[in-house]
């Protein structure tokens, strides 16, 4: 699991502007305080992936914890263009299957592209939901105990609101 989550919190870049694109402490639910919330330039990418994708510029995360251990995270990372996000969006969500993770079945379309995976080991249960928005990509990443984790449905309602952030809108 930790390395399914891992390549995933990996994907996260630096840049202000990218700040507004992720969620907002007021967007997740009340039980969660802000933990991080910080740049990822590219040396951060190389070290957290071992490499700088092609077309890499920024990008930005942010994480919230319940406890010691139930958090969410929001990563948006920014890219040179749509076919670079696109290449770095199948080849995240190909890493995270080849670790174990399981597709989520949903009606869902967010951006361009949506994938949801869900993955539950050693009594802890993570959902995620990856999507490419031109040339953004974003993840929301759900992990906690089975009994503090809502649900999928929590995770792709937050993502829809950080996705609203990638319009420019609120999360109204």
């Amino acid at each position: 699991m930790a390395v399914v989550l891992g390549t995933l919190v990996g994907a996260a870049g630096a840049a202000n502007s990218l700040e507004t694109k992720t969620l907002r402490s007021s967007d997740v639910p009340t039980v969660y305080t802000r933990a991080t919330d910080a740049a990822c330039p590219a040396a951060c990418m190389k070290r957290t992936r071992g490499a700088v994708p092609n077309g890499y510029v920024t990008g930005w995360a942010a994480t919230y914890k319940r406890g010691q251990i139930a958090w969410i995270a929001s990563i948006v990372t920014e890219f040179t263009s749509a076919a670079a996000a696109h290449r770095f969006h199948l080849a995240t969500y190909s890493t995270a299957q080849h670790n174990g993770a399981d597709d989520v079945s949903t009606r869902v379309r967010i951006g361009d592209e949506t994938n949801v995976i869900h993955v539950e080991k050693d009594g802890l249960l993570g959902y995620s939901v990856m999507w490419r928005r031109g040339r953004f990509t974003g993840v929301i990443i759900s992990v906690g105990l089975v009994a503090q984790v809502s649900s999928v449905n929590q995770a792709v309602g937050l993502a829809q609101k950080q996705d609203r952030r990638f319009l420019g809108g609120g999360t109204a």
